[in-house]
């Protein structure tokens, strides 16, 4: 019952939905000539099918935690109070669920929400892909190594140049899978997560809050400069927050914004 589409956009990336029940294979690695490959990236897709957690439960998880790790950041008000960034971004009585899940969030707060989710779900899925690929049967999981030991060859010498040194949310994602791949010996992600069988023999869920535990000072982290530093040329969430002069309390303590929160 998976439903099958080949997208021809250049530079898409083999992607599953487990919700819906579809998996999406890109053309361009056919065209290329990456046969093989091809049929890896379907081997893998499907079985993000067959094995990984829902994106509705995945995001579940990942709101969540974002949410929490906002409530142990503050900011301090030109009053000397200081208010949660959790408090602060949740003060906004436009922001909603649908908005943080549609393509292109309009409100910038829901926005900040979306792609701090989207960040830590992408570290989920290195972990993910760890456990679902060593749990491949051999005859099939040889053309998705095909992948690995390709795209390895760029990341590896990039990695042992220093590139990825910094412990960054997105280095710490690509580390995390080539270290469980074994292309690289990564201290860090020894030191933190270092425990492939474990990964391999565990649920999505279990994996989940390990790595929430694991790496939450570096999440927590990341989170704070999503929010602080700009992003992309752009104005940070923050500067844009401290140009506006509504009183973030009263908007806080608001009916409107009260009832959205609940």
């Amino acid at each position: 019952e998976v439903k099958i589409s080949f997208p021809t956009e250049e530079n898409s990336s083999p992607r599953a939905s487990v919700d819906s029940g579809e998996v999406m294979i890109p053309t361009d690695s056919l065209l290329a000539g990456r046969v093989d490959e091809t049929i890896g990236s379907m081997i893998h897709e499907l079985h993000h099918i067959k094995l990984s957690d829902s994106e509705r439960e995945i995001w579940g998880l990942c709101f969540h935690f974002v949410c929490k790790v906002l409530d142990t950041l503050f900011i301090e008000q030109e009053d000397g109070r200081y208010s949660s960034i959790k408090d602060i971004v949740f003060s906004d009585f436009d922001v909603s669920f649908k908005d943080i899940m549609s393509d292109s969030p309009k409100n910038p707060n829901a926005k900040f929400l979306r792609t701090a989710c989207d960040d830590i779900a992408f570290l989920l899925n290195a972990v993910e892909d760890v456990r679902i690929d060593a749990n491949t049967p051999s005859n099939l999981k040889k053309y998705i190594d095909k992948i690995t030991d390709r795209i390895s060859k760029s990341f590896v010498p990039e990695y042992n140049k220093g590139e990825m040194n910094d412990n960054t949310l997105l280095n710490i994602s690509f580390r995390l899978l080539f270290h469980h791949k074994g292309k690289i010996s990564d201290p860090y992600i020894s030191s933190k997560f270092g425990d492939t069988d474990s990964i391999v023999n565990s649920t999505p869920v279990e994996n989940t809050k390990r790595a929430f535990s694991s790496f939450k000072e570096d999440i927590r982290t990341h989170i704070e400069n999503l929010y602080s530093l700009p992003q992309d040329g752009s104005q940070s969430l923050q500067q844009q927050q401290d140009s506006e002069d509504a009183d973030i309390m009263d908007m806080y303590l608001s009916e409107k914004t009260t009832d959205n929160i609940e």
